[in-house]
């Protein structure tokens, strides 16, 4: 029974309402064997979807996914009162909110009348998004709550920002990174040829163009994409959409299936797909800014690309790693049990200590 609950709330549509009487089954099975009780919004479509499999990856199994209509509640506010009720009465020692729509204030201020729970605010996202009104807001929203001590302190994903926050703000604020998937697909079989996937979502900082173009100047090279219809402009035969309805377990078998992945963001926090297509034997090419490779050397120098907006200097790392790839798929397969490590160290010295 706790099992299907469970497992209803972790892939629950986000038109559905889980009843409260099942969340609060939830959180008192959580407690039976922790004391810390993660929290994070369910996705409505991908709306969300990379707060929720990240927080997973870190509390696999204290996770509450409490249903939401893209960033909307789907409880009234007396709901949410019940919810934190059962929260305090389950004498838990620490909270985890992971994401930040605007109706986890309210679940704050019910919390924060246990004196004795520890409350962290997780934010997942990097300083870019400060140019959006909204995340600008609820950024200073938590640094407020912070400076309060409504809650413990702040979590960051992002490197170097928990730094800087407790420079400017003089607030509590540590660092905590991802983890790779604890299941994933076993590695379907690779599409024939040169397969090079670019599945970040089309926005700005995901630099998904430039990569494209660096992929098609691979010779003999098939780009495969979310949406083929961004790069009509482009009007090549080699690239091939996957049609952006993809659910995750689909999306991990197209990762998987690649000879690499790209993920060259502007900006990023961290990026799922990176670990994601590692745990597959996958290389995937990213960017300095979210410190992913920082636990192994050889695969930062391979992996990590510099010239990140020059289309035939990517053109030329992937050409170096495509090369190489089969040398490649066990330091990736290893790789991840490291960062999975260190990921739980760091959680435990900055937040559990």
């Amino acid at each position: 029974m706790i099992n299907r609950i469970i497992n209803k709330l972790k892939g629950a549509k986000t038109e559905d309402k889980t009843p409260i009487s099942e969340v609060i089954e939830v959180i008192q099975k959580i407690r039976q064997d922790s004391t810390t009780l993660a929290i994070c919004p369910n996705n409505t479509g991908p709306n969300w979807l990379g707060i929720k499999r990240g927080t997973l990856s870190l509390f696999p199994f204290s996770t509450l996914i409490l249903d939401q209509y893209y960033s909307h509640s789907v409880y009234s506010d007396d709901e949410l009162n019940t919810i934190c009720q059962a929260i305090i009465e389950a004498q838990l020692q620490t909270v985890i909110l992971r994401g930040f729509p605007q109706y986890f204030e309210k679940l704050i201020s019910n919390l924060k009348n246990d004196k004795n729970l520890n409350i962290w605010a997780f934010y997942a996202g990097p300083i870019s998004e400060f140019n959006e009104d909204s995340k600008k807001d609820g950024f200073e929203k938590l640094v407020h709550l912070a400076q309060s001590k409504q809650i413990t302190g702040l979590g960051f994903n992002k490197k170097g920002l928990a730094e800087s926050v407790r420079e400017i703000y003089n607030i509590n604020a540590k660092r905590y990174i991802l983890k790779a998937p604890s299941a994933v697909p076993s590695a379907p079989t690779p599409i024939e040829g040169v397969n090079i996937g670019v599945f970040g979502g089309n926005t700005f900082n995901k630099n998904i163009h430039t990569q494209v173009f660096a992929g098609l100047s691979v010779p003999n090279a098939t780009v495969h994409v979310l949406d083929k219809e961004k790069f009509k402009y482009l009007n090549s035969d080699r690239i091939i959409g996957k049609g952006g309805n993809l659910n995750h377990d689909e999306f991990l078998l197209e990762l998987g299936k690649m000879t690499i992945n790209s993920y060259l963001a502007f900006s990023e926090s961290w990026g799922n797909i990176i670990l994601e297509s590692a745990s597959m034997g996958v290389p995937c090419i990213t960017t300095a800014n979210n410190g992913i490779y920082d636990w192994d050397d050889n695969l930062s120098n391979l992996l990590v690309v510099k010239n990140y907006d020059d289309v035939m200097a990517i053109k030329k790392q992937m050409q170096t790693i495509i090369d190489q790839k089969s040398e490649l798929k066990d330091q990736l397969l290893n790789y991840t049990s490291v960062v999975n490590q260190a990921a739980d160290e760091i959680l435990r010295k900055n937040f559990f200590d």
